[in-house]
């Protein structure tokens, strides 16, 4: 069972704002991707180990991507993090480190239910390039 997230005092550590209804063909401003990442290696250091650290980051990100989003449900409130430095903050606050406990305890789990040997598929983005940077 997944510990649950405790909802006090994230404002002292990041930007907390209403949600907002969009207006038109304008869109929320979305998550920096830093606050997800910056979590999931919170988890992968407390741990030491290099088989968790193979962990697919798609997969990661996924999984501390539903939790923020429970934990904004339970707020009511949209969590919006504008730098790196908000979230670094919030991957050393008590939520965060719950974020992480839970990943850790996650992580272990789909572990568990990998065969030996088993491979574990990257997503990689392909860059296409027309001519270079000379032809511009």
């Amino acid at each position: 069972m997944a510990p649950s997230l405790p909802s006090h005092a994230l404002e002292d550590h990041v930007v907390v704002a209403a949600p907002k209804k969009s207006q038109g063909n304008q869109t929320p401003q979305p998550r920096l991707p830093a606050l997800l990442h910056l979590c999931a290696l919170e988890s992968l250091h407390r741990t030491g180990s290099s088989r968790d650290a193979a962990i697919d980051q798609a997969v990661t990100v996924a999984c501390v991507s539903q939790r923020l989003k429970a934990l904004e449900r339970e707020l009511g409130q949209v969590l919006v993090i504008r730098s790196k430095t908000d979230a670094r903050r919030f991957a050393f606050t008590r939520e965060g480190r719950d974020l992480a406990v839970f990943l850790h305890g996650w992580l272990q789990e789909l572990y568990q239910n990998i065969p030996e040997g088993a491979h574990i598929a990257r997503r990689t983005r392909r860059v296409r390039t027309r001519g270079s940077a000379a032809d511009l």
